[in-house]
């Protein structure tokens, strides 16, 4: 008897912890559903933000030998494409937070993820909000030495040299799947 309750135990027919309801994992699958269809748009945003965060350092690195046409035009594409991410991220975030759920676990993952992406936006917006002082400074003639250049520069460094998950949606999956026996097909 006890060899079949070991047995039945280790291939997962016997759980000792007792499995969520069904409308928690109906919750779960739907939730699962929505953050795995907007996976691939976060990971787009995640990785153009990267690409900005590199040119933008270079530039600043570079700030003292580019013309003033050069400098200008690097910026403006860089506000362009960090202000485009924002609104990526921001419609994001509308999608995630749209909907209540009654679940205590998927509501929990949901707020996660919103927080996540409001981190985002907020990191985004500070990056513009620096970028705009190197820019005034360096069109009144300073090109180095000042503090949003320094500033700006050890943010980039920091977020540059972290090492990030480019699927930011990926722990939130997993969470969901781990909490309600879920797998990949569920949120198909």
């Amino acid at each position: 008897m006890l060899v079949v309750l070991s047995v039945l135990f280790s291939c997962g027919c016997i759980h000792l912890a007792p499995m969520p309801y069904g409308s928690q994992r109906d919750e779960a699958r739907a939730f699962g559903k929505i953050l795995k269809a907007l996976s691939p748009q976060a990971h787009e945003e995640v990785v153009k933000e990267h690409k900005v965060a590199r040119e933008l350092r270079i530039t600043l690195d570079e700030l003292s030998q580019l013309s003033e046409q050069q400098f200008t035009e690097r910026f403006n594409s860089y506000s362009e494409q960090l202000v485009s991410i924002k609104n990526k991220r921001y419609e994001l975030q509308q999608v995630l937070a749209s909907r209540h759920w009654d679940s205590r676990m998927v509501l929990a993952i949901q707020q996660g993820a919103v927080q996540q992406l409001r981190q985002d936006l907020a990191r985004n917006q500070k990056w513009l909000e620096l970028s705009e002082g190197v820019r005034l400074r360096a069109e009144l003639g300073r090109k180095k030495d000042f503090p949003e250049l320094t500033t700006l520069s050890q943010q980039l460094d920091i977020f540059l040299s972290a090492t990030t998950e480019l699927d930011p949606f990926v722990t939130r999956i997993r969470a969901l799947q781990e909490a309600f026996r879920l797998n990949e097909t569920d949120f198909e």
